[in-house]
């Protein structure tokens, strides 16, 4: 797994990581959200991933964020329903 860390004026406000193909995990400051700063994380990700020979990307959503993925171009492929988190959704977007 590698993560990756957003910042502004040396601060960080954002975290994302990936691991073998799978975006794993995206946090945004909540002081930092609705400015676009999630969306440009996600694109520097879906970059990384399309470099190492990636020609689809793939992450779990909570269902609060499913909105904010198809934003970004993503679909629903799957609900699962893990007991240690709860409802999910697998999401995928081919990247170019």
């Amino acid at each position: 797994t590698k993560i990756y860390v957003a910042s502004l004026k040396n601060k960080i406000v954002a975290t994302g990581s990936l691991h073998e193909g799978y975006i794993r995990s995206v946090f945004v400051n909540p002081s930092y959200h609705k400015k676009g700063i999630g969306a440009k994380l996600v694109g520097c990700l879906e970059k990384i991933l399309k470099k190492t020979g990636y020609s689809s990307v793939f992450l779990r959503s909570s269902k609060y964020a499913v909105v904010f993925y198809k934003k970004l171009g993503f679909k629903e492929v799957e609900k699962i329903n893990p007991p240690e988190v709860g409802e999910m959704t697998i999401m995928r977007k081919k990247v170019r």
